[in-house]
């Protein structure tokens, strides 16, 4: 029978598991849909497409598909216009309740343009400089154009090495398209450029870029989310960029510790314990939950500030999060096992069967099921193969169990033998 905490720990996990099963399944089907709305609403086929004008003054744009890991099709519609290379850089999404939040407490400082509509509902993931601000700040019309093209359906706005790109993904993305899209998103992006060079002085003696080679090129995740482009850095305090490094990079070194102690466990597994919940739920909450909290607050007091600091904080607290899990886990384990100092405890138990798992990745698993010495029900404990090829033949036998009782009261497996190595043992004493 399982307790109350355990219980709990169950359906927690199973909850969650499920949560995110759902989730899943909603992303694939709204992928679905949104594949069958952008092609309805474009009318054209996959591939790169101009929208009429000269070289130096068109619009490009992309409907492409791709398969991820051989996974669902996703669709993507980027529309890009060429921009003078000294251009500000930046981009600009719509304001969600995870930008908010963060905003509320203090982490991260959005610039802001002064109109409270368009800051209300859209965030601009790029620092307070003076170059930004004669693109963003400079009048109304400019923000208006950014809401009207990104209520068009677009993710995002973005502007890199004299690219203007804005893009949509029918797996992310959570907007409807019209037809005539193209037109209307070809018109609002060239009014926009049009604004952004008009507002910016040091664009008038620059050439536009006539090649948009990075037009069909797909913003995954981390580029869009996590990278910060080389160019941006320059705006940003030395001391600020270095901290940011020394942070990612510690929550890297954290997951791979994680993996590492966790191999160590999974392959060698020298102090198996008897019941893994309870390992998994000290560990977390004494141990993991702690560490990563201290961590995360220490990388919190460093990153604050920025328009990107929750960015950076989520990317530091994934890492954190399954590092710190993994790590927890099994230093619980080894600890529980290694300064564990009492006398090993014998359990007479009925061998009631065996079964054993064959890896294809890993080494092979061999178990033996007992009569409890705990409760009404069964043990299955992990031993050695020639153990369990001795078991095979000896099932309905007594077999005795050595516990020991654990450093941190979670009871680990100290060995296993029969009533006839006990008798062979003592005949060879004599």
């Amino acid at each position: 029978m399982l307790n109350q905490g355990f219980l709990s720990f169950y359906l927690i996990v199973l909850f969650t598991v499920l949560s995110g099963l759902f989730y899943l399944v909603v992303l694939l089907i709204k992928n679905v849909v949104s594949r069958k709305n952008l092609n309805h609403a474009l009318g054209v086929k996959f591939g790169n497409y101009s929208v009429p004008g000269n070289k130096a003054d068109s619009i490009q744009y992309s409907y492409i598909k791709h398969s991820i890991h051989q996974g669902p099709d996703i669709a993507y519609f980027i529309m890009c216009a060429g921009m003078p290379r000294n251009s500000a850089n930046f981009i600009v999404i719509r304001e969600r309740i995870f930008d908010k939040m963060f905003k509320m407490f203090g982490i991260s400082n959005e610039l802001q343009t002064g109109y409270e509509w368009f800051d209300r509902r859209h965030y601009i993931l790029s620092e307070t400089n003076k170059t930004t601000q004669e693109h963003l700040l400079a009048n109304e019309q400019t923000c208006k154009v950014i809401a009207d093209l990104l209520a068009e359906g677009f993710d995002y706005i973005k502007l890199e090495e004299g690219v203007l790109k804005t893009g949509f993904s029918t797996f992310t993305g959570w907007r409807w398209f019209r037809p005539g899209v193209i037109e209307r998103s070809a018109e609002l992006l060239t009014q926009l450029r049009d604004y952004l060079e008009k507002y910016h002085p040091g664009n008038k003696s620059s050439k536009r870029l006539g090649s948009l080679l990075s037009c069909d090129r797909v913003e995954g995740f981390v580029n869009f989310y996590i990278r910060i482009p080389d160019k941006l850095f320059k705006h940003y305090p030395k001391k600020w960029v270095r901290q940011r490094k020394f942070w990612i990079l510690s929550a890297g070194y954290v997951l791979s510790m994680g993996i590492f102690f966790m191999a160590i466990g999974v392959f060698f597994d020298p102090y198996p314990v008897i019941e893994f919940e309870q390992v998994f739920t000290k560990g977390i909450f004494y141990l993991a939950f702690p560490v990563m909290s201290l961590h995360l607050l220490a990388a919190g007091m460093h990153l604050s500030g920025r328009a990107r600091s929750h960015k950076e904080l989520s990317w530091i607290a994934i890492l954190n999060g399954v590092g710190y899990t993994f790590l927890a886990i099994m230093m619980f384990q080894l600890l529980n096992g290694f300064f564990d100092n009492r006398p090993a405890l014998s359990h007479p138990s009925k061998l009631i069967d065996t079964d054993y798992y064959q890896s294809t990745k890993g080494p092979d698993s061999y178990y033996i099921i007992v009569e409890s010495w705990r409760n009404s029900g069964t043990e299955k404990l992990s031993v050695s193969r020639s153990f369990y090829n001795l078991s095979v033949k000896r099932i309905n036998k007594t077999v005795h169990i050595l516990t020991k009782p654990g450093a941190f009261n979670v009871e680990w497996l100290y060995g296993y033998y029969f009533d006839s190595e006990v008798s062979r043992l003592k005949s060879e004493q004599k």
